[in-house]
């Protein structure tokens, strides 16, 4: 994907919006990613400090800004900011899960090959990011009040590229990373995500996790009275604790609980490109683990930090990183037509395999319906492999040679 979204667009951009902020009373070192609220109750602080004669008053108000003032008439303010850079997670396009044509994006998660995972699934409440690539992606308008002007997000539906890595009959990974724990391990998922601290919460889900129910039915979307698409920052009321998958991040900080084994930063994929300034979050899988199901969509889902400036997206959460996971031997996919019996040792069948539809058949007299989740086994493929499975071994597009079977992953 060509990204062109120069620094000079960028800076003109937050210059554009500085003068309505400042109206509006939100001051920062970095311009735009802090609260009017936060800032002045600094002030205020700072002032209280000073009448007590101390000398200097240092305050981190989020995480990469630092404040700082002196006492008396001489005194020297400061705002300073480390570079977390929280531009990467809406910027800079990674992966090639959706076409990068805006209309084409927007079909294929509303009717095409990611509607059962959006639309059925998620019910339509969640989106994934818009990926800024050009200054034309944003469009401006003239408001009233005090803001004065604003935007509109108008770049393509974008999803990062998921990477992954299943072992089949040795002991290593080809991609390893040195921070990966004691394990044992058979696999790992790696999502392309920026620096901690920009995103309050990121989770994991998967369409199995949603078939199945395991983690409730929780409320979707953000709260009807804010502007979907329009507004500078994100909602300012971060999720709670029940958010739904497995949550990676909280409150900007990595979570290591229970069995899941996460690293980050995880190492780069030597020897291909590089993604930085992107880097890699990896979810280990163990051996006894039944997740994820081949042939299943997962992404994470990302409730970005109050007052970070998120570049006008839909919704909060947004629909992150991802990809369809599988193996060598095995996939899955959901029965979309049952065709009337021919005689022949097994039925035929219309199934969405990897969100694409082809017509099988079933390799018994096992009986299916639509909608329903078939394990599905890859003739075609066969045979002894040594090398672990990549998601770049992952076919485009699913065979007519495949053969429905009669029994489903992780069950007795």
């Amino acid at each position: 994907m060509d990204f062109q979204f120069t620094i000079a667009d960028y800076i003109s951009l937050l210059f554009d919006r500085y003068d309505a902020f400042r109206r509006s009373r939100i001051e920062t070192g970095r311009g735009v990613t802090i609260a009017a609220d936060s800032a002045e109750k600094f002030r205020q602080l700072q002032d209280h400090v000073d009448k007590q004669r101390f000398y200097r008053i240092h305050g981190m108000v989020e995480p990469g800004d630092y404040m700082g003032g002196g006492y008396g008439a001489g005194r020297i303010d400061i705002s300073l900011s480390a570079p977390i850079a929280y531009d990467v997670y809406y910027l800079w396009p990674v992966g090639e899960v959706l076409p990068e044509d805006k209309a084409q994006s927007e079909t294929e998660i509303r009717t095409g090959f990611l509607s059962y995972f959006f639309q059925e699934l998620l019910n339509g409440a969640i989106v994934p990011l818009r990926a800024i690539r050009n200054r034309s992606d944003l469009i401006g308008y003239e408001t009233t009040g005090e803001v004065g002007s604003a935007y509109a997000n108008e770049a393509p539906y974008h999803i990062k590229g998921m990477r992954y890595e299943f072992m089949q009959c040795q002991s290593q990974f080809q991609y390893p990373s040195a921070g990966e724990g004691p394990g044992p391990h058979v696999g790992y998922l790696a999502f392309p995500i920026g620096h901690l601290g920009v995103m309050h919460t990121m989770s994991l889900i998967s369409e199995v996790m949603l078939e199945r129910g395991d983690y409730g039915a929780l409320e979707w979307g953000i709260d009807p009275a804010w502007d979907p698409g329009t507004n500078f920052f994100p909602p300012p009321n971060p999720p709670g604790d029940d958010v739904s998958g497995e949550v990676c991040i909280r409150k900007g900080y990595l979570i290591q609980t229970g069995d899941l084994e996460l690293e980050y930063p995880a190492d780069e994929f030597v020897p291909l490109p590089s993604l930085m300034p992107h880097y890699w979050l990896r979810r280990y899988i163990g051996p006894e683990e039944k997740f994820p199901v081949p042939g299943e969509f997962l992404s994470t889902l990302a409730w970005p930090m109050p007052y970070h400036l998120w570049w006008f997206q839909e919704q909060s959460p947004f629909a992150y990183a991802g990809d369809w996971y599988d193996t060598q031997y095995y996939s899955s996919g959901i029965v979309t037509e049952v065709y009337p019996p021919n005689g022949d040792p097994g039925e035929t069948y219309q199934v969405a395999i990897y969100g694409k539809v082809v017509t099988i058949v079933a390799s018994d007299f096992y009986e299916y319906e639509v909608g329903d989740r078939v394990t599905v086994l890859k003739t075609s493929n066969i045979g002894p492999n040594e090398d672990t499975f990549l998601w770049s071994d992952r076919p485009r597009d699913p065979s007519d040679e495949w053969m429905i079977v009669p029994f489903g992953f992780w069950e007795t």
